[in-house]
């Protein structure tokens, strides 16, 4: 009877260790909808294997109260091994053709997943980190409720 149960428990741990890494996600929610120009927006997010492949996106949760067209981004990403990556992003979270809000409408808000950095892999194990500035021109943004990152396990 013991054999069979250390046997059960052994393919248990062996099934599990097997599986591919979940989806990991973190949000930073802005107070009263509101981000501040200088306010930057940091994240850290553990990689336990080299070896996976991650589809990265940015998600950006907003209202109506967003004022003007696009959000102009920073976004540094410095993967365990020390390497940097930096880039622009404009999301147009209006249209440019009549000025309707752009993105999926959800409970109360509006949703733009974007992907960062397709099928991405990272040379080491350690913390990825993140770090988000607002470039927009206006000390404060209004209608910003949400911004975050969704690493996924790669299809390829």
């Amino acid at each position: 009877m013991r054999k069979i149960i250390l046997i059960i428990l052994w393919g248990a741990l062996w099934l599990g260790g097997c599986k591919k890494q979940d989806e990991h996600s973190q949000f930073h929610q802005f107070k009263n909808g509101v981000w501040e120009r200088f306010e930057f927006v940091n994240f850290e997010f553990p990689v336990h294997d080299a070896r996976q492949r991650w589809d990265i996106y940015l998600v950006l949760r907003y209202n109506e109260s967003f004022q003007g067209r696009l959000l102009p981004l920073n976004i540094e990403m410095v993967t365990p091994s020390g390497d940097s990556r930096v880039k622009d992003y404009n999301l147009f979270l209006r249209s440019v053709n009549n000025d309707e809000i752009t993105g999926e409408r959800s409970d109360g808000f509006y949703e733009q997943k974007v992907l960062t950095h397709p099928q991405f892999s990272f040379s080491e194990k350690g913390i990825c980190k993140f770090e988000i500035e607002n470039l927009n021109s206006n000390y404060f943004t209004q209608g910003i409720l949400e911004i975050g990152f969704i690493l996924e396990p790669s299809s390829n």
